[in-house]
């Protein structure tokens, strides 16, 4: 009878396992911060143990939860971007690349020059998983080094050129459009020879520019011996990108990349009947 007690009350224990993650959502964009929020909480809602490096605070408090705070004193993270910086001519898109180096360099600076940072990198680890960007910079990619442990990388926005080559994804430019440009598919035969030359320049501008610049920033806090970025970029096991074939580009894929657009979407509401009359009057085509 004893026996019976006992194998009752084990049928309902449940082993479980928890990661200690580092989450780092290092660009002070809030549209982008908004996709490491969401990884975030799903994962603690899993039970494992998050600590999270963002400009923006998760509004819900959870026991295994832990932010580090990178907004500095006197600063505003809103509302401060134009719009009009991303359109313009040819070339202007173009050299959106040298803006996105500009935002990299100076968020890899202020972020690592903080008390903030340094306190963590002293104190905290080990890590199981470390999720980090792999948008404009891999500056954060030194975390890998310092902690031992694998990336997941996240793109908040499409597969930029230079990441393509890093995870054998295909990229041809007669039917991927350049994430930085403005071309859709079917791409004309200028449209393809202008995509493949600013594929060509903005590999280029990565390689030379903004992995020199990355690089000698965190060596500053991680010493010599860190091992280049561009080697520690082919270390990253997986890259999730907000990207979705239904509204971007559709392009070949491989298993180390994984589309994760719309995840942002937690609740789904139905759509009210005024806007499916509304869809309808405005497109007899529109499939709903």
């Amino acid at each position: 009878m004893q026996l019976v007690r006992v194998l009752i009350l084990l049928n309902f224990c449940f082993v479980g396992w928890s990661y200690r993650i580092l989450v780092i959502s290092a660009f002070p964009g809030r549209s982008h911060s908004k996709i490491f929020e969401i990884i975030s909480l799903g994962l603690i809602e899993k039970q494992h143990d998050v600590t999270l490096l963002s400009y923006f605070a998760i509004e819900e408090p959870h026991l295994n939860h832990t932010r580090v705070d990178l907004r500095q004193p006197g600063h505003s993270y809103l509302n401060h971007l134009d719009m009009e910086m991303f359109t313009g001519t040819k070339i202007q898109k173009w050299l959106t690349i040298n803006l996105a180096q500009a935002f990299a360099k100076r968020i890899c600076e202020e972020d690592f020059g903080t008390d903030t940072v340094r306190s963590f990198l002293n104190q905290s680890g080990p890590f199981d998983v470390i999720v980090a960007p792999t948008f404009n910079s891999d500056c954060y990619l030194s975390f890998m080094y310092k902690f031992e442990a694998p990336v997941v990388g996240v793109s908040t926005t499409g597969v930029m050129e230079w990441v393509s080559e890093k995870f054998g994804l295909p990229s041809n430019p007669a039917y991927v459009p350049n994430t930085l440009s403005e071309l859709v598919n079917p791409i004309t035969f200028v449209g393809r020879i202008d995509n493949f030359l600013m594929g060509v320049f903005h590999r280029l501008y990565y390689e030379n520019l903004m992995v020199s610049n990355g690089e000698k920033i965190a060596k500053e806090y991680f010493g010599e011996g860190l091992p280049s970025l561009n080697k520690l970029v082919y270390n990253v096991s997986i890259m999730l990108v907000n990207h979705h074939f239904n509204y971007h580009v559709r392009r070949p894929l491989v298993p180390a990349v994984l589309e994760i657009g719309g995840i942002h979407v937690r609740k789904i509401r139905e759509v009210p009947q005024v806007g499916f009359a509304y869809l309808r009057h405005k497109n007899d085509n529109l499939c709903v």
